[in-house]
C-alpha cells in the first residue's frame, strides 16, 4: 500500500502541472506584408525638326 500512495502523490503533482499549463496564455502574432510594384514604361520618340538647318533631333 505504501507504493500506491507514492503513485497517488505523483498523479496529484502531474494534475497541478496540467492545470498550470492550461492557464498559460499563448499569443501568436502573424504579420503579412504584400507589396506589389508595377512600373509601366512607354518608350516615346519625339522628333523635332529645326527650321534653321533641317536636322532632326531624336529624344528618348
Amino acid at each position: 500500500m505504501g507504493k500506491s500512495n507514492k503513485y497517488k502523490k505523483k498523479d496529484n503533482i502531474n494534475t497541478k502541472e496540467d492545470e498550470r499549463s492550461n492557464t498559460t496564455t499563448t499569443t501568436t502574432t502573424t504579420t503579412t506584408t504584400t507589396t506589389t510594384t508595377t512600373t509601366t514604361t512607354i518608350n516615346t520618340t519625339t522628333i523635332s525638326t529645326s527650321n534653321n538647318n533641317n536636322q532632326a533631333y531624336v529624344k528618348k
